[in-house]
This record gives C-alpha cells, structure tokens and sequence, in this order.
C-alpha cells in the first residue's frame, strides 16, 4: 500500500518540482545490473568491464577496494574486481575481490595465494540485500582486512609484502581477471571505489553512504555506473581511466535504477551520515541519534530497493532564516538541518529531541500547533511548513505517518498557531493505492484509481514502456508479461501529486 497523508504532500505552486523528483530519488543514481535468469536464458555471455592495464591500478603500497553490491546468492563464490597475472597461469602477481559463503572473499597474490579464512556461514543475507563490501591491502602492515557494511569481518596476515605491478593485465569488474566463465558475478553493482591507500574503519563507514565528488586525495579510480550508457563505463575519479562493458547488448545487462543506499554528492560534508536499509542486523529500518533527529521507515525485509540516508549540518543555536511563507511573528527554527535522500516509496516517522537538536532556545512548552515540521528541497530555497507533531514528552516531538522526500529538514516554533502551508492539495489526503499481487508473473492491479489519473511504467533504465490515462474510477489491471524480467517503477499522477511504488516480474 501507498499512503500519502496530508503532511507530506507538496503546495500546487511545486507542482512541477514533484513532477521531476517524486517523493524520492532521481533516475540518475544507476547501477551495472545482470539479471541472472535473463543471462542464464539467454547463452550465459561473459560480462565484465575491462577499465585496461593503466598503471593506477598498480599498487607499490596499501590500497582499497570497496563497493555495493547485491547479488543472486552470496553463498556462491563470486569474484567482483580485480587484477591478476593469473591468466598466464603463474598467480604470482596480483588481487581480487568478491564473496563466498555470506563474507567478503579476498586474494593478494606476491607470489603465493593469500586470503582471508573462511569460518563458516557468513554476515551477508543469502539475496535480496545490498552489502557494502571492502576491502584493505596494508602492504606496509603485512596484512589483509575485509569489512561488510563497515564492520571488520576478517583479517589476515599478507606476506611476503611487496607492491604490484602487471603491465600488460587489465583490471576488470565483473569476473575473475583470469576466468571469464567460473565466477561470472550476476546482481547488482553500484559505487565501485578503487584507492591508493588503506582505507580505516572508520573513514569506510564515513563515505560508504554518499557519492564521492570524483577528486578526493588518494582515489584512484571511481565507477559509479551515473553516466555509463552502452559498452561505455567512464570512470569519475581523478585519472578518467574508463572501462568497456562486453557483449554490452545482451539482453541480460544494462545501467538503470539502484536501490543502493548511497545519497548524492550533497550529502558529502554532512555529518553523522546513516541509513536505513534492510540487512541481517535487528532493527535495520530505524536511524538512531544524538543530533536530535531519528527515523522509523517502513523497511522490511529483502524490500532491497528501499532505503534512506540521513546527515545534518551539525550547527548549533536557532535562526529565523528562510521562513515559510505561513510563519506568524516571533518564528524561530533549528539552525541545524538534516538531509535525507531516500527512494521513492519509503514512509514511517520523524522525531525530533529537542535537547539533542542543537536548538536548545527553542520553546518545548507550548500547544503542538505551535510547533511545525518543516522541509525545503535545497538550501537556496524557503523551508515549506509540512506538519505539526504528536505526543510531546520532555522536549522530543514525533511526526508519524510521514511519506519521506529528497531534501532539508528542521523543527520550528512559534508564539502562535503555526499555520501548515496553504494552497495544498487537500483532496488527495486520503488516497490509498494497493498494487497487487507483487511481485508478479505477468500482470497486476491497481486499486484506488480515479479517472484522469495518469499510470506511467519504466524499466530499470528509466524508459517508459507504457503509459495509460484512467477514463473511469476503477481498479486498473496492466499487462507486463510480454516484457522481460525484472523491477519496474509505477508513476502515478494524480491531481498535483506524483505516486511510486516499485513492481517486480518474476
């Protein structure tokens, strides 16, 4: 089911605004996808991209490799990157990365195997999840690190330590560099960060939820799949050594939507950057802080296209700055903002502690309609004034039944009522849209269509396949069985608002 509660719909004079962003992501954050039964059906062509022997990818020292991925099944042994003289049969000269049995799966070849013991079943759900996997090649440390959703999960010592350097091999995504049959990888891949240093801990889990800016220091390599089209995978990093993706027009493969949950470029320099997205870890829906703003979605498991990234800007004190236009005298808001970028159909609640907000003048003893929520989708704009709280105790304010948009929020307060912003679409308050069944095998309905509300279907690039306008007020049934499988993006407009929800054909 779909809700859209009065408190997030967007004022008519935004209308074209939500026309291009929804109430969640843009169709420019892709990833490389293979459809496993598609390959499987279709001749099992090797497919990988070859970003060629550049020396970059030569490493003397420490070095990382990190990536999200999800894939078919995490319990076969998949490899995802690397390099490697192996295919001359002396494996003697090289790295590789990928995953078995559920843990990162690494190998460091100077000259003899290494890698990191495994103990058993692994961390990683066995499919429908997105894992962020890393992984540290300390050369001046002798040792070897993986991480999964930036914890450490394995280590081991890495000798002898000496650098690599194989001219004439290529650095490839998407298979062992020396076998393109054996460990072909099939999913999902997204934010493919090569670096010419050991990455800690804690500088992982730092950027593993936002898009790099593409100069940092020490990146040597950034493949974020945003602008790849065809056979070519540039690469966004500092050095513009960009890949070539093979049998690029095989049915199986293609760039388009991710479910990744990686924000934009302005979530980079925020701090405290979270998300909420499903993993194997208890309470993987909830955003936890001490920055006075925590969230409850409404993930559940395996839904992997859903997720929510949060950051703030970590200011302190309050500020009458850009004001809604419905803001009675004596206005005061956080000067602290928090960002969120999610997908498109994510809902649940906002709370907001007021001793934690850095907004500790603000007044918490007044009626909540004193009290707003509010948004502003950039930081040159207004904030809108989207809702009043619910069930104050000791200075924390929840806002339930939210449906979450890209964009800044903070709490604000007034000496009076606060009005909500006016010239809303209060009709469509109400709607409710179920889509059923999904996932699919060839069709499914949708119910609460009203007449003259536009159906839009995309495919995973972001294409739109079929588009269909409601003569009547009726559930309407939409064919998908002459199309290939995989996940499609349902656009629903409705009035002035635009509805999502992700349908996929099995």
């Amino acid at each position: 089911m779909i809700r859209n509660m009065k408190t997030h719909l967007l004022i008519i004079c935004l209308a074209v605004f939500s026309l291009q962003r929804g109430n969640g992501q843009s169709l420019e954050n892709k990833s490389w996808s293979i459809d496993y039964n598609v390959w499987n059906d279709n001749g099992t062509p090797a497919l990988n991209i070859n970003c060629g022997t550049d020396p970059v990818f030569d490493f003397q020292e420490d070095f990382t490799l990190e990536l999200w991925v999800r894939a078919w099944n995490f319990v076969e042994n998949r490899k995802i990157i690397g390099k490697s003289n192996a295919d001359d049969g002396t494996f003697d000269n090289g790295y590789v990365m990928g995953f078995i049995e559920g843990q990162v799966y690494a190998e460091y070849f100077n000259p003899s195997l290494q890698q990191v013991p495994i103990t058993g079943s692994g961390t990683m759900p066995v499919d429908s999840a997105y894992v962020h996997m890393a992984s540290v090649y300390s050369v001046s440390e002798g040792k070897l690190y993986n991480y999964i959703n930036g914890e450490l999960s394995g280590e081991t010592d890495m000798f002898p330590s000496a650098g690599v350097t194989i001219e004439l091999s290529a650095f490839i995504i998407g298979n062992a560099p020396w076998d393109e049959v054996s460990f072909q990888f099939y999913g999902d891949l997204d934010e493919v960060r090569v670096w010419d240093k050991a990455l800690t801990e804690d500088e992982i889990k730092a950027g593993m939820h936002f898009k790099l800016l593409g100069g940092e220091e020490d990146l040597a390599a950034y493949y974020p799949f945003d602008d790849a089209a065809g056979a070519t995978v540039p690469d966004n990093g500092p050095n513009g050594v960009d890949g070539t993706l093979s049998n690029a027009d095989h049915v199986s493969v293609g760039f388009g939507l991710s479910g990744a949950p990686v924000a934009d470029v302005a979530m980079n320099g925020l701090q405290e950057v979270q998300a909420a997205y499903y993993t194997t870890q208890e309470n993987f829906h909830k955003i936890s802080s001490d920055n006075g703003m925590s969230v409850i979605t409404d993930i559940v498991e395996k839904e992997y296209w859903k997720y929510l990234v949060m950051g703030n800007t970590a200011i302190v004190g309050i500020t009458p700055d850009n004001a809604p236009s419905t803001a009675p005298l004596g206005f005061n808001r956080t000067a602290r903002e928090w960002y969120v970028k999610c997908s498109p159909d994510v809902s649940g609640t906002f709370t907001v502690d007021l001793t934690e907000s850095g907004g500790g003048m603000i007044q918490d003893s007044y009626p909540l309609d004193q009290y707003a929520l509010l948004w502003r989708p950039t930081q040159e704009e207004d904030f809108i004034a989207l809702a009043h709280p619910t069930s104050p105790i000791g200075g924390i304010y929840q806002f339930q039944g939210f449906g979450f948009m890209d964009g800044y929020y903070a709490f604000g307060v007034s000496g009076v009522t606060f009005e909500l912003q006016t010239g809303i679409a209060e009709q469509e308050t109400a709607r409710v849209f179920g889509f059923y069944p999904n996932p699919t095998t060839d069709s499914f309905t949708i119910s609460g269509i009203n007449k003259g509300d536009e159906v839009k279907i995309c495919n995973a690039l972001g294409e739109t396949i079929k588009t269909i306008t409601s003569t009547s007020n009726s559930n309407l049934t939409l064919e998908l069985a002459a199309h290939p499988k995989g996940t499609y993006l349902v656009r629903i407009l409705s009035k002035n608002t635009l509805f999502t929800q992700r349908i996929i054909l099995q």
